[in-house]
C-alpha cells in the first residue's frame, strides 16, 4: 500500500529540516540588497556552501492550478462514521494509492485512521457515475500589483534607490487600480 502522509505536529514543539533551511537563507540574505526574484533564486541556490546546493524550483504562474472544483459537491463536514470533522485537530492525513477517493486522518497519532470519502458521484437512471474533473490553471494572466505599489516602485527607480539595471523589470510590472490586497499595511 503506497501512501502519501502529512503530519501536523504541536506548534512550537518541532524542529525540522525546513527550519534550518529558512534560518540559513535568512542569515545569508542579511545585509544583501536583493531587487528581483531571480536574485532570490540565486541566493537560495548558493547559500549552502558545505554540501550540494539547494535544488530551487523556479515556478511560474503556469505551475499553479485551481483545485476548488475538486472541493465542490463533496461532504467535508462528516467522516464515514457521520461524525463532525474537527479539521483543526487533525494530527495526520494521508492518501493511499489503493483507495484514492478516501482521505485518511487521525486526531491522535496512536489511533487508527478514519476515512473521509472524497469521491464525486452522480446518479443517472439508478447508476452511479464518477465525475472526472480537469484542473484548469489558477491564473489566466499575470497578477497585477496595486497601482499605489507600482507607483512607489517607480518612485524608488526614479530617485535612484533601485539601481538603473533593474528599472526595466520594475517598469514592466502590471498594475490595476482595482486590485485588492488582503495583507495591505495601508491604514485605508
Amino acid at each position: 500500500m503506497l501512501a502519501e502522509t502529512g503530519r501536523f505536529l504541536e506548534q512550537g514543539h518541532t524542529q525540522n529540516e525546513g527550519d534550518s533551511v529558512h534560518a540559513l537563507i535568512e542569515r545569508e540574505s542579511k545585509g544583501k540588497l536583493i531587487y528581483t526574484p531571480d536574485q532570490w533564486f540565486a541566493l537560495v541556490r548558493w547559500c549552502k556552501t558545505n554540501k550540494a546546493p539547494y535544488n530551487v524550483v523556479e515556478m511560474t504562474q503556469d505551475d499553479f492550478f485551481n483545485f476548488k472544483p475538486l472541493l465542490d459537491n463533496r461532504n467535508w463536514k462528516k467522516d464515514i462514521r457521520s461524525e463532525n470533522m474537527k479539521w483543526n485537530s487533525i494530527k495526520e492525513i494521508s492518501v493511499r494509492k489503493d483507495d484514492p477517493n478516501c482521505l485518511y486522518f487521525k486526531y491522535n497519532l496512536k489511533d487508527n485512521a478514519t476515512c473521509l470519502h472524497t469521491k464525486i458521484e452522480t446518479r443517472s437512471r439508478g447508476r452511479r457515475q464518477v465525475i472526472n474533473i480537469e484542473l484548469n490553471k489558477l491564473y489566466s494572466q499575470p497578477l497585477p500589483l496595486t497601482e499605489a505599489k507600482c507607483k512607489d516602485l517607480i518612485h524608488l527607480c526614479n530617485t535612484g534607490v533601485i539601481p538603473k539595471e533593474y528599472h526595466r523589470y520594475f517598469k514592466n510590472l502590471k498594475y490595476s487600480s482595482n486590485t485588492y490586497e488582503e495583507n495591505s499595511d495601508d491604514p485605508d
